[in-house]
């Protein structure tokens, strides 16, 4: 027994100076060994963790056995001096269990990081598998978003319909550059979105992107935009108008229910603006319509209580415009500049219409409300203008003032083909004859005045050597021979008199009649009314005066009625004589002796030059007997 314990005592001290630490020492020392059998692979090694006992990983392979039966030989054949070799087994009576380990009393749990989220919007492949889309806002949910323009390697070229519709959380969006397409009510209901910044590479957007976005305040469109789609900012209350110099379109209710600084302008690229367009919209005090076509329709600009004033070249305004608007409380400018007539008085000396105009503007103090709308017309007609603003303010009627400026310009029928107005009176639109066929039939009709020129010279020796009288007479005579009354397809211009197709009716011959007396430097009017005794203008003729042609720009306008004739050529045309026959019955009569069989009508205009024409001095008789007509 003493051999076994030196043995013991050895294999504890050689332990301990293996450095395993004092707590293995005193641990090795307490415990004696177990018994095992076997070969370990390797030595233990201990694993340190933090403050606490290192953990021994045991990487051998040991198989326990029972206390074998055979005692070993107590004379050993051959013994080292330096090992101690037990010659007995210790008795398991005082030993206590064997370890070969110190265990810890307790293992240290790791601290984990969580990885963070990637919060990633969703993209779906194209069935070509080319590029992405933009389908939705995915985990995203921060104030700001950018829309890349790569995904996985593969270009990103549009956002989806309604990707983002209803995102609340959104405040600010920006599109990358090299996204072309942003589909429909693609932000829509985004109720505190602020700002949104779109790329030039955007060639296509839908309808009603932002609609309802009611804190959106600012949009960076594209450059080259051309459309502003149906209902695009709709109801977004705080949008300040601003539209591009490149759009060309404004869809239905595109900006309603937008808001203005004052002043919108909208530029001269725009070709139309559809209806509700600009429905609604607040702070506007001003409109200026830069464009020059037929731009807009019926409420395009409904419910502006604001605006005060409205700057439009050619007043390219559409049904109902101003009637929806109150007008008569506010300023219209025309062309940039007041529409008050400013113009040549030469321009319009013989114009009676121009006159009335002039007289209706005073009497009811209308800014020259009427007179600046006769010089619009009589403009675009010469520059082929297609619409032209009217008031419709105190008794100011669109269709009225056209016919006083086609009456005073008789040539003006046959360019014209014919003018509407809407029922709100606001707008003129123009309708024009084929440009061919006006310019080959006021050919025709010149050549017919150089006729008259030549018959006038032939019998006088120049048209200023004849008198106004018998430079009327001559009018008279040729626009009889020349045509039959209703004898194929009529015209009412001076081409049914002049041209050489078509045949007239009153409406031409007291058309054609003015025009050549005009030209040749005669006072002539055309007046209506009707051989029934009614009211209505179902007949056309003249009345002319010889003298001096009044000044009517004067404001002290009282012709004298004793130097005007009433003269209707189209009952000296009489349908039961033979071609050749001329009648004067109706030639410098008074308005005495032509009311028997007519009435003037005075629905057209407010009052006529004068009521009653008394001019006796060249009557067709008197001018007979004294020799003036050859």
């Amino acid at each position: 027994m003493k051999k076994w314990n030196m043995t013991v005592l050895i294999i504890v001290v050689v332990f301990c100076l293996t450095g395993c630490g004092e707590s293995s020492c005193i641990s090795a020392i307490s415990t004696p060994m177990a018994t095992v059998t076997g070969t370990p692979d390797s030595v233990p090694t201990a694993v340190a963790t933090d403050g606490a006992a290192p953990t021994v990983t045991e990487s051998v392979r040991q198989t326990p056995t029972s206390v074998p039966t055979d005692i070993p030989d107590s004379t050993p054949t051959s013994t080292p001096t330096d090992t101690l070799v037990p010659t007995s087994t210790p008795d398991a009576t005082d030993t206590p269990a064997p370890t070969s380990t110190a265990v810890p009393t307790e293992t240290p749990v790791p601290t984990l990081t969580s990885a963070p989220v990637v919060k990633e919007l969703v993209f779906v492949l194209s069935d070509d598998g080319g590029y992405y889309s933009v389908e939705g806002a995915g985990t995203f949910d921060g104030e700001e978003l950018t829309i890349p323009a790569v995904y996985n390697g593969l270009p990103v070229l549009k956002i989806m319909s309604k990707a983002f519709e209803g995102c609340e959380f959104l405040k600010k969006v920006f599109v990358t550059e090299g996204i072309t397409e942003v589909g429909n009510g693609a932000f829509l209901n985004c109720s505190n979105l602020e700002y949104a910044s779109f790329p030039d590479s955007i060639t296509s957007f839908g309808n009603f992107v932002f609609q309802n976005c009611r804190e959106l305040k600012k949009a960076d469109l594209p450059d080259g935009i051309r459309n502003i789609p149906d209902s695009m900012f709709a109801n977004c209350g705080k949008y300040l108008i601003d539209i591009p110099e490149s759009v060309e379109t404004i869809q239905m209710r595109a900006y309603m229910g937008c808001a203005v600084e004052g002043e919108l302008v909208i530029p001269e690229s725009v070709t139309l603006v559809e209806k509700y367009a600009f429905k609604d919209i607040t702070g506007i005090t001003s409109l200026t319509i830069n464009s020059v076509a037929d731009l807009l329709r019926s409420g395009s600009f409904e419910g502006l209580e604001e605006l005060e004033t409205l700057t439009a070249p050619c007043a390219v305004v559409g049904s109902s415009f101003f009637y929806q608007m109150n007008v008569a409380k506010q300023i219209f400018l025309t062309d940039g500049v007041d529409s008050r007539w400013d113009g040549a008085t030469e321009d319009f000396r013989y114009d009676w219409g121009y006159a009335q105009c002039k007289k209706h503007d005073e009497q009811f103090e209308t800014g020259g409300t009427c007179a600046g709308l006769y010089e619009r017309l009589y403009k675009a007609i010469l520059n082929g203008e297609k619409n032209v603003l009217c008031t419709g303010t105190k008794g100011v009627y669109g269709d009225t003032v056209y016919r006083r400026v086609r009456d005073d310009h008789p040539v003006f029928g046959v360019i014209v083909k014919e003018v509407t107005i809407n029922n709100g009176n606001s707008l003129l639109q123009i309708v024009y004859n084929d440009s061919e066929e006006s310019s080959r039939l006021l050919a025709e009709c010149r050549a017919s005045l150089e006729e008259i020129k030549e018959r006038i010279a032939g019998k006088y020796g120049s048209v200023e050597n004849a008198s106004r009288v018998q430079r009327a007479k001559e009018i008279h005579d040729y626009i009889i021979l020349k045509k039959e009354y209703l004898h194929s397809d009529y015209d009412q211009t001076i081409a049914g008199a002049l041209s050489e197709d078509h045949t007239p009716v009153c409406m031409a011959y007291s058309a054609a009649f003015k025009w050549c007396c005009n030209e040749l430097g005669i006072q002539c009017e055309i007046v209506y009314g009707d051989t029934d005794g009614s009211d209505d203008a179902g007949h056309a003729w003249n009345m002319i005066n010889y003298g001096e042609a009044e000044d009517y720009l004067s404001g002290e306008f009282a012709p004298d009625p004793s130097e005007w004739y009433e003269m209707d050529v189209t009952w000296d045309d009489p349908l039961k004589k033979s071609k050749d026959y001329i009648d004067y019955s109706y030639f410098n009569i008074t308005t005495a002796q032509i009311s028997k069989s007519r009435k003037r009508s005075y629905l057209w205009y407010d009052s006529y030059p004068v009521e009653e024409c008394t001019g006796k001095e060249y009557t067709y008789k008197k001018c007979m007997n004294n020799g003036i007509f050859w």
